[in-house]
């Protein structure tokens, strides 16, 4: 029976320390203020007995406070201040028992989304003329302040007032790098560059890149007149337009002296004083009323008028054409004759007489009723001299020859190549247009290539065209329209005779093989480098980035593209294109990061006192800036709580006599970058002397 009490009193002491384990827990509450690195956790603690310590460490079990690194200093604050957001555990004890005991982890979140700032640098429309600055914030807690400075002369030029507002237009500004300052409610800034820039290029570069003639669809004499810029707009030195820079632009007609832009009533036809017409318009109506008797009398005076957004204009000549008229002979249709009248603004029907210079009994009448209309019947070999009448009495004027000479019977085929035009979206392709002659319209001819310089096109390759089209790709793998670049001889066989001809295929030429950045202010400069045929025919484009999306760039030369400045910091994709192309024939990625420009060591940023109430307490801040020298050079300043009033700012980065509590801090480089953080000062109890703090508040 003894034996039987004794076993149920142990029985109850265990179950009596069971519970006291059980009893003894450590958490935290976790909250902010909504600013950077404004978490707080409160701890809280069950069972640990008299005067619970506590003990603030990251989730890896890094030591933050009380005494950062020093796992043996706990302190009797439960309070833990200044905490950026991430995942977080309390250590708890009594003060007199060396048992610690652990939270669970802990997440803790500041509340604040760091700012982010786009602002686009701009081109100005024209040489001499200024824009306005707009920039989008996202991120960080209002109020903002908005600023911007001169680079050149360090100047503030325009403060907004406090706002809520995330978005923000300065005044237009002239030429010239800026930088752009936000501050949020919280003393945190952004900054970020931006450049205003000349227009790459100005009205007295640009010009039409053919004729500009006139035409008119001869299947009605009440049809407009059309004015038609063949081969549409260029720059002086001969390279396309980018689409950025045919926007920069407009045209117009000047006639009798007066401005004709687009329709504007609805009647279809260029409207006085109206606006011009974009780049990419290059067939349009003349004013009403002008007749073709108008365009010959006074086509001195018509010009098309290239226009600035400032009023900057540029006259180009037009030009009155004649129709063409000519002469084929071949195996399948004999010899025919040819007239093609759109530009000389006639009317059908026409009627034709056609008489043998040397056999005037050789008389043939046709008449014209769509133009490219063929006449037949001629004797190959011989000159016919013709007359003309159309449907409102036109004997003149229509052609510039009044005699067409008809080719002799040959089995030879004449090949002549027309102008090899360069691919503006693939390198290294062009195309191949050849004109023959002695073969009829529209043929199929077959070529052998017999020599060739192009490992892309092996001598021995066959293939098929027509007699009036490009010659189709030689590859199956080569763009549409367009054959690899080189110089090539083809042999060439028809139902009307065999030749052969050497023709060269134009192509551009261009490798990167690197790229140039600067760290600046708030921002990086860059430029591609590589080699180039021409540096009038490309331009650098952004692909894809924070900032600056479809800002374009010629190059500087043959091996480097001009400098795209003040980019915001981040991950971009540059590309290259050839100008008047779509497709980026080399794409280049470049991650300039600096997230955080200002970088705050929390691990070492800190100090202590050894009791409540004193101080005697060195807060000394740890940090570093990626902004260029000599601007990474820190300054620092303190103001007591959250939201007190600081002080001056100094170059020390340690501040003396301070006590246990609450310190708001901010750090400022030399670029403005200006971070604003919270840090708690703790009281050390019970200290313990360590080996790397041999000497703790008189600790042994």
């Amino acid at each position: 029976m003894r034996y039987i009490k004794i076993h149920k009193l142990f029985v109850i002491v265990f179950i009596l320390l069971i519970n006291f384990v059980n009893a003894q827990t450590v958490t935290g509450v976790a909250s902010n203020l909504g600013c950077k690195n404004s978490g707080k956790l409160t701890a809280s603690s069950t069972g640990l007995g008299t005067g619970p310590v506590y003990q603030l460490q990251k989730s890896d079990g890094t030591v933050l406070a009380p005494i950062a690194g020093d796992v043996n200093q706990f302190t009797s604050s439960n309070v833990f201040s200044g905490l950026a957001t991430g995942s977080y555990i309390i250590k708890g004890k009594s003060t007199s028992n060396t048992t610690v005991f652990s939270s669970a982890t802990i997440a803790v979140s500041d509340g604040y989304t760091n700012m982010s700032l786009t602002n686009p640098s701009l081109s100005l429309p024209c040489v001499g003329e200024s824009k306005v600055v707009a920039v989008t914030l996202s991120g960080g807690k209002s109020p903002f302040v908005y600023s911007i400075k001169n680079n050149a002369t360090n100047t503030v030029l325009e403060t907004s007032a406090s706002t809520t507002a995330t978005t923000f237009s300065f005044a237009a500004l002239p030429i010239g790098s800026y930088t752009v300052t936000v501050e949020d409610g919280c003393g945190q800034t952004i900054i970020s560059p931006t450049t205003i820039s000349n227009p790459s290029v100005t009205v007295s570069s640009v010009k039409t890149k053919a004729t500009n003639y006139f035409q008119k669809d001869a299947s009605s004499c009440s049809s407009p007149i059309k004015l038609f810029i063949q081969s549409g707009f260029g720059n002086t030195n001969g390279s396309n337009l980018s689409a950025a820079e045919a926007a920069l632009f407009t045209w117009k007609i000047k006639y009798n002296g007066a401005y004709y832009g687009k329709d504007i009533d609805g009647d279809g036809y260029s409207d006085l004083n109206s606006p011009g017409y974009s780049l990419s318009s290059t067939f349009v109506n003349m004013p009403i009323g002008v007749t073709r008797q108008n365009i010959i009398t006074n086509i001195s005076s018509i010009k098309v008028v290239i226009l600035d957004a400032c009023g900057n204009s540029k006259e180009v000549s037009t030009t009155y054409l004649n129709g063409i008229i000519s002469a084929t002979t071949d195996c399948v249709n004999g010899s025919r004759v040819r007239p093609v009248v759109n530009p000389a603004l006639v009317c059908f029907p026409i009627t034709y007489t056609f008489t043998n210079t040397t056999n005037a009994a050789d008389v043939l009448q046709f008449t014209q009723t769509t133009d490219g209309q063929y006449f037949t019947g001629f004797t190959a070999g011989k000159t016919y001299s013709f007359t003309y009448n159309d449907a409102n009495g036109t004997t003149s004027n229509m052609f510039s020859v009044t005699s067409v000479a008809l080719p002799a019977n040959s089995t030879t085929l004449v090949v002549n190549q027309a102008t090899s035009f360069v691919s503006s979206n693939y390198l290294e392709y062009g195309t191949l247009r050849l004109v023959f002659s002695g073969v009829a319209s529209n043929s199929v001819i077959n070529y052998t290539v017999t020599a060739s310089n192009s490992p892309l096109v092996p001598v021995g390759t066959t293939g098929s065209t027509l007699s009036d089209a490009d010659v189709p790709s030689v590859n199956i793998t080569d763009p549409s329209g367009y054959w690899p670049k080189g110089t090539y001889t083809l042999s060439f066989t028809s139902s009307c005779g065999n030749g052969s001809k050497t023709v060269t295929v134009n192509g551009r030429t261009a490798s990167i093989s690197s790229f140039s950045t600067v760290n600046v202010c708030g921002g990086f400069d860059y430029k591609m480098i590589g080699n180039f045929d021409d540096s009038a025919a490309y331009e650098v484009v952004i692909v894809s980035g924070p900032s600056n999306v479809g800002l374009t760039k010629d190059l500087a030369s043959t091996t480097e593209s001009l400098l795209f400045e003040g980019l915001t910091n981040g991950n971009y994709v540059f590309g290259l294109r050839i100008k008047g192309g779509t497709r980026n024939v080399y794409t280049q990625t470049v991650n300039f990061d600096a997230s955080s420009i200002i970088a705050i060591d929390k691990a070492t940023t800190g100090g202590y006192t050894c009791a409540d109430g004193e101080t005697n307490a060195i807060l000394t801040i740890n940090a570093t800036s990626s902004s260029p020298a000599p601007n990474n050079v820190l300054e620092y300043r303190i103001a007591n709580g959250f939201g007190g009033t600081f002080g001056p700012f100094q170059s020390s980065n340690t501040f003396e006599g301070l006590t246990n509590s609450l310190y708001s801090y901010q750090i400022k480089d030399g670029c403005g970058n200006v971070v604003t953080d919270i840090v708690q000062i703790g009281s050390a109890s019970s200290p313990v002397a360590s080996s790397d703090i041999t000497n703790f508040c008189g600790a042994s």
